[in-house]
């Protein structure tokens, strides 16, 4: 009687890989930022310009009283919006679809990460280019680019990252388990050494690129997040499940697709 023995380490190295690629697909993948830096000139100018308003506006409340400050606030704040609004457009958009003003996201802070004019430029230049910012997922940045209607990159990024892998894992799995078939399994294994070339690692490069296109202007920057670090172990998990899959012409090998005789 002849019992087959199965490459288990190359089986348990797939599967290791498949939930590793799985999970890095919905964990934070990358949190990126940037720094909004104007010109020392401009930036003195408006600092200067906030700080004579501050100073007028007490001195008006000083001698009119508090109902005079508030009224020139709101006249201020009319004809600022009105001028930036006209020319630079809305800082940004409210969770309902609402146009954030500039003297509101000045005032209060909304739309923004704080209250002052700085945090409202970040947002107005976050808004209107599109940069994503904070912690990213890699299923949600595939889902937002066919949202965006962005189907070349969308698919680009589907293909290399999702389909690729799923691939690779799958018929690294289909090789471990089959046996005795040699016409299929050689054809199964020209497949995973083409899904092999173009898997994986490829979509670092990929985001890298996307990013450095869509931020090159400010000062941008990113952390990887326990994502990057799955996804690259998953790499190197079906990496190492490949290697230990016998050879299709050997009668011997570590993990043994060799004949055990039991007497």
């Amino acid at each position: 009687m002849k019992l087959l023995q199965k490459p288990w380490v190359s089986i348990l190295l797939s599967l290791l890989a498949g939930a590793s690629f799985l999970v890095s697909f919905y964990v934070p993948f990358v949190s990126s930022d940037f720094h909004v830096d104007l010109p020392p000139k401009i930036d003195r100018g408006i600092e200067y310009s906030v700080r004579s308003s501050e100073k007028l506006l007490d001195q008006l409340e000083g001698v009119l009283g508090a109902s005079a400050r508030r009224k020139a606030e709101e006249i201020g704040a009319f004809w600022m919006d009105r001028g930036l609004e006209r020319s630079l457009g809305e800082v940004g958009l409210t969770p309902k679809g609402e146009g954030i003003s500039w003297s509101r996201c000045i005032a209060t802070g909304d739309g923004a990460s704080a209250p002052g004019w700085r945090p409202c430029v970040k947002s107005w230049i976050r808004y209107k280019a599109g940069i994503p910012v904070g912690v990213q997922t890699l299923s949600a940045v595939i889902s937002r680019l066919f949202v965006e209607g962005e189907w070349f990159l969308g698919c680009l990024l589907t293909l290399f990252s999702v389909c690729f892998p799923v691939l690779k894992v799958g018929l690294t799995l289909s090789l471990a388990f089959m046996a005795g078939r040699p016409q299929l399994r050689q054809s199964m294994k020209k497949w995973l050494d083409v899904s092999a070339k173009w898997s994986m690692t490829d979509v670092f490069i990929v985001a890298l690129m996307i990013v450095f296109f869509k931020a090159e202007s400010f000062n941008f920057h990113f952390r990887a997040e326990i994502g990057v670090y799955l996804f690259a172990a998953a790499a190197v998990l079906s990496s190492l499940a490949i290697m230990t899959l016998p050879s299709a012409k050997s009668t011997k090998g570590p993990v043994g697709e060799d004949d055990i005789k039991i007497s």
